[in-house]
């Protein structure tokens, strides 16, 4: 079995952000994680009139943004051991392809999603699109996940779905792992 050694955090500029660093946090203490790459996807787009009127508003926005969510990833990602870490905003149309191509490009072998079923009456498109078209693993972390693992000290279940197929052996292999892991 592959170790999971770079990680990506899809973060939303949403209040599951928080959530989903603690989360990274936890399972870089539990795992041989060795770079976390934070990552925000945001479309900025402006009529001509407006860039004309405010031409600086586009960077403006982004660099407020980026403020915003590396004060976020500061307040709650220190794990127990060094690890490397990047944040990376990127303004896009297409919410998905800078997130492929990164996975792709730093050679990431797990990504970390927020899981909204029923968060802020969202669906969850985004994290179904993802692990589609995803070459890699995918965890998706509940709304309340890193609250849970507060709460209840660690983590105490692990649900893994299976179809009895390499991927499902491959799905339960890790997740005796990490349930190992997390006893220590």
């Amino acid at each position: 079995m592959q170790p999971i050694r770079k990680i990506l955090v899809a973060l939303d500029h949403s209040s599951l952000d928080s959530e989903l660093v603690d989360y990274a946090q936890f399972f870089v203490d539990i795992s041989e994680v060795t770079t976390v790459h934070f990552m925000h996807v945001i479309k900025v787009s402006l009529s001509a009139e407006m860039k004309k009127e405010f031409p600086d508003l586009e960077n403006e926005t982004l660099t407020q943004r980026t403020k915003e969510i590396e004060a976020i990833i500061s307040e709650h990602f220190n794990p127990k051991r060094e690890v490397k870490h990047f944040f990376n905003i990127s303004n896009q149309e297409n919410r998905i392809k800078p997130f492929i191509s990164a996975i792709e490009k730093e050679g990431i072998d797990m990504v970390m999603v927020g899981s909204k079923n029923e968060h802020n009456g969202t669906v969850g498109t985004f994290t179904h699109r993802i692990a589609r078209k995803s070459p890699c693993h995918i965890l998706s972390v509940p709304v309340t996940g890193s609250s849970h693992l507060k709460r209840t000290h660690g983590l105490k279940k692990i649900l893994v779905p299976l179809d009895f197929s390499d991927h499902s052996k491959q799905a339960l292999e890790r997740a005796i792992l990490i349930g190992a892991r997390v006893k220590d």
